[in-house]
């Protein structure tokens, strides 16, 4: 999760000498599927919010057509459009 946190951080440039500040994307949204496993199957499936709020990633969701739940199939079908 704080990977994410840090790779999507935008430079905000003021004009002043040294590093500029680095600053969350507006409206990032990031949802997390965990899975948990036994004998090689799927037994559990958690799904929560890591960034941002539950509604806007539902809102997201619908605009995009990935359905209602988070889910890994849903960014896999947008990054392959």
């Amino acid at each position: 999760m704080s990977l994410f946190l840090r790779v999507f951080r935008n430079p905000v440039y003021t004009g002043r000498v040294g590093r500029p500040k680095l600053v969350l994307t507006e409206g990032l949204l990031i949802g997390q599927v965990v899975k948990r496993y036994a004998r090689r199957r799927v037994r559990e499936v958690t799904r929560r919010v890591a960034h941002g709020r539950a509604k806007a990633i539902a809102a997201a969701l619908k605009r995009v057509g990935g359905g209602k739940d988070i889910n890994t199939a849903y960014i896999e079908r947008i990054n392959a459009t």
